[in-house]
């Protein structure tokens, strides 16, 4: 399951370079990395009990185990119920994971990144939505993300005298959490006082200055990190889902996270007792057919995840976009239950 997750987690790998790419800490990237695992775990759980249960049988059955515990008069049933306990467990830790553990990792790690972004004067003037300034321009081209920009344009309109100042540069970079600038011009403007005079126009030229990158980042930055409903444990998310102050779409998008939370335990299970009931061979030749369904089955599986996420304001249909593949499941781990114990291969 190890190896599976360290697959998955090349997933996350995009989020994990924004963060690294802003020269963080190496404990920053570290705690950042962990925090990605629990987004990874709902679907890696029920993917490595399919897999797991599917191999413990076909071992079982290829080297004549089954047929020896069977021929002792233990029954199928009896044979699966420690597999399905194991399963209930899993179920249980899976949706104790998407419930409580994988909000709060998601909240910090989010934080996390929020923190790392919103400390960026650089970072800050390119993406304009997390200025405070409005009526602001900003032109630049990044050379290192959130470490070194060229040719600065930036723009804005001082909204206590309604005028523009203009700043130029030709290159900004951020050391040691210092903004030093090279070759800047800062174009202002000093009120007369007088409205029939015009503005006195300042022109300023430096070869080189320094800041604080921390403290023009809070002076730039305005507080645009809101909590979203996949961030709220299951006792909050359960109370907004069905309050009746909520807004119509605030409780739509909550009904769709209360079932995309509940699908992931329920789907652990169900694939566990897909892999036991398609693993079963009681024949001398080895078939493939259990092992393809599994695989078709589990594949229609995650469509169907992926199609509910669109219906994220249409829980109804997301609901019914989870349950599409239980009974498909169920019917065909029952068949092949049968046909096992009627002795069909």
């Amino acid at each position: 399951m190890s190896g599976f997750i360290a697959i998955l987690l090349v997933t996350r790998l995009q989020e994990i370079a924004r963060l690294a790419a802003f020269d963080s800490d190496m404990g920053s990237i570290v705690l950042f990395t962990l925090c990605q695992i629990p987004y990874i775990l709902p679907i890696a759980i029920p993917i490595s009990g399919l897999i797991a249960s599917i191999l413990l049988l076909q071992r079982l059955s290829h080297t004549h185990e089954l047929t020896s515990f069977r021929s002792a008069g233990l029954s199928l049933k009896v044979i699966s119920t420690p597999l399905l306990l194991v399963a209930f467990l899993l179920s249980l830790i899976n949706f104790m994971i998407v419930s409580e553990v994988t909000p709060r990792t998601r909240l910090y790690s989010q934080k996390l990144l929020h923190q790392v972004m919103t400390t960026n004067p650089l970072f800050l003037m390119k993406k304009s939505k997390l200025l405070k300034l409005q009526s602001s321009y900003v032109d630049m081209n990044m050379t290192h993300v959130g470490k070194e920009a060229r040719d600065v344009i930036f723009a804005m309109k001082n909204e206590s005298s309604d005028r523009l100042t203009l700043l130029t540069a030709k290159k900004f970079h951020v050391e040691d959490n210092q903004l030093i600038g090279k070759n800047v011009a800062i174009v202002s403007h000093l009120d007369s006082k007088d409205p029939d005079l015009f503005d006195h126009l300042i022109i300023e030229n430096q070869r080189s200055m320094a800041t604080s990158a921390k403290a023009l980042s809070e002076m730039m930055q305005k507080n645009t990190f809101h909590l979203g409903y996949e961030y709220l444990p299951m006792s909050e998310l359960i109370e907004t889902a069905f309050s009746k102050a909520a807004k119509p779409k605030t409780i739509k998008r909550m009904r769709f996270e209360l079932s995309r939370r509940l699908f992931f335990p329920l789907i652990t299970y169900a694939f566990t007792f897909m892999g036991i009931s398609l693993g079963l061979q009681i024949g001398r030749q080895k078939k493939k057919m259990g092992l393809i369904l599994a695989i078709f089955l589990a594949a229609f599986t995650l469509i169907c995840s992926m199609a509910a996420k669109s219906f994220h304001l249409a829980p109804t249909k997301a609901i019914l976009c989870y349950v599409l593949p239980f009974p498909f499941i169920l019917l065909t781990s029952f068949w092949f239950q049968k046909r096992a114990i009627e002795g069909i291969e």
